[in-house]
């Protein structure tokens, strides 16, 4: 796409700066003296608009450039700069023309749609939540029927969550299910206060329309289907109906992915016909399978799943999705910190206990990424409160809550 000055080119780089056919205004009126007053202050405006046109794209392409070089700060800057030109620019929705003829569309969605992603790459979730928003209202035929871009939203947002590391009374059903919270728009400045006091309402109407769109079945008609999206917005709507108390309804989705009510036999099937991003995603729906068998009373039956060293070690190396000690390590420490719960709801406090220990050992290993590492010592300290309860033991239960490490 290009404005009417030829430098702003669409393969990212912004060549040589020539213009193409467009005279500035004091050359125009000389050439043409019968132009009246408005007409001159029409092209006058028009020429602003151009130039503001070409600048947002150049600004685009250019952050394009440092986002594929792996530059994301940088990149999220100039996507600031083209998003801040593209505003300057009026661009009614019956004309796609300049005056001259030349086409002009609008591309403030998909400048909108790169920032959001340059954003949730940086871990700036609210911006990237704000972006995406914006992209999904201002093109709701295009982008607005992308199933990724529910997605991106609803991911946004359980970023802004974790980051918060809110307290469990945040999180009660009441204050989860109150649905108009959705009644203003996404991104609106009610919006944006909304989800950073209770996203959930918002996180499950994106997941559920993401879910819906790359299911394959649109209205009963037959589209393509998008199943990594598919696959990845019905494990996050596990994980968001858990932290809402919702465990029959995680443990549904999480159904849903493994394609079978028999939980306990995904061990056995035939892994090679999975990618290992979808083994991952599987894996992790069983330690979710997990925690909701052990919420709704069956603790029984997560055992089937955690019950084996063999059958752990399994599950770590389908979390593991690639061969970084860091990766390991947390897969290492989910899977444990799981296999201990599970065991201690059973009342297996022995080997509740062992997995604990272990879940702390692997912990040390979790100290590259700071916020995670707030994260994981919540999950540490819940297994081992959870224990210290089960025993009886009141007073290590209240040396835990007092240590200073954080929400429960």
């Amino acid at each position: 796409t290009v404005g009417k000055k030829s430098r702003v080119q669409t393969n990212g780089g912004g060549g040589q700066s020539e213009e193409n056919g467009f005279a500035h205004n004091d050359d125009a009126a000389a050439a043409n003296g019968n132009k009246t007053d408005s007409t001159a202050m029409e092209e006058d405006v028009e020429t602003q608009m151009a130039n503001d046109y070409d600048e947002a794209i150049y600004y685009n392409n250019l952050a394009m450039v440092h986002q594929s070089a792996g530059k994301i700060h940088v990149a999220s800057h100039y996507y600031s700069y083209a998003i801040s030109y593209m505003e300057n620019v009026q661009l009614p929705n019956d004309n796609y023309f300049w005056s001259d003829g030349v086409p002009r569309p609008n591309v403030t969605a998909d400048i909108l749609n790169n920032a959001s992603l340059c954003a949730f790459q940086a871990h700036d979730y609210k911006r990237a939540y704000e972006c995406m928003a914006h992209c999904v209202m201002l093109s709701p035929s295009i982008f607005g029927e992308r199933a990724r871009c529910w997605l991106r939203m609803a991911q946004s947002l359980i970023g802004i969550y974790a980051n918060q590391q809110w307290t469990t009374n945040s999180t009660e059903s009441g204050l989860i299910n109150d649905i108009s919270l959705l009644e203003c728009n996404l991104g609106s400045e009610d919006d944006m206060h909304n989800i950073s006091s209770n996203p959930f309402p918002r996180i499950l109407t994106c997941l559920e329309k993401a879910q819906n769109l790359s299911s394959g079945l649109k209205e009963g008609k037959d589209v393509d289907a998008d199943l990594e999206c598919f696959e990845a917005s019905t494990l996050s709507l596990a994980y968001a109906k858990l932290e809402i108390k919702d465990a029959a309804g995680a443990l549904e989705m999480c159904k849903v992915i493994l394609g079978t009510d028999n939980i306990a036999a995904i061990a056995k099937e035939e892994r090679s016909k999975y990618t290992s991003e979808s083994l991952r995603r599987r894996a992790m729906a069983r330690l979710y399978a997990c925690e909701a068998f052990c919420r709704l009373g069956d603790p029984n039956s997560a055992l089937f799943i955690v019950e084996s060293e063999s059958s752990l070690q399994c599950l770590a190396s389908d979390i593991s999705a690639s061969n970084s000690t860091q990766h390991d390590a947390y897969a290492q420490f989910a899977t444990r910190a799981t296999a201990s719960g599970t065991f201690s709801s059973t009342g297996s406090l022995d080997r509740s206990k062992l997995h604990a220990s272990m879940t702390s050992r692997v912990a040390e290993n979790l100290t590259a990424d700071k916020t995670k590492g707030n994260v994981d010592n919540v999950f540490e300290k819940r297994v081992h409160l959870f224990s210290r309860l089960k025993e009886g033991d009141t007073d290590g239960a209240i040396a835990i809550l007092r240590s200073g490490m954080g929400r429960v």
